[in-house]
């Protein structure tokens, strides 16, 4: 598990969170959670209702959709 400073510099190499101080990476690591998968469990479903931004931090995602990656 990351700390939040760890967190926050992970943030911070996303190009979406790029422009942002490090005050505000700081706040916005103390709302993120860590997520850790095991080599080919599934973080979540084609068709399944979003409710969270993941960044990987360390790692690959594979991407499908209709059974293609």
């Amino acid at each position: 598990m990351l700390d939040v400073l760890d967190r926050a510099l992970a943030l911070q190499r996303a190009p979406l969170f790029a422009a942002l101080s490090p005050d505000e990476l700081l706040s916005l690591a103390e709302l993120c959670t860590d997520v850790e998968l095991e080599a080919g469990e599934r973080l979540f479903g084609e068709g399944e209702p979003g409710d969270s931004l993941y960044v990987v931090v360390s790692g690959t995602v594979v991407v499908e959709q209709g059974g293609k990656r």
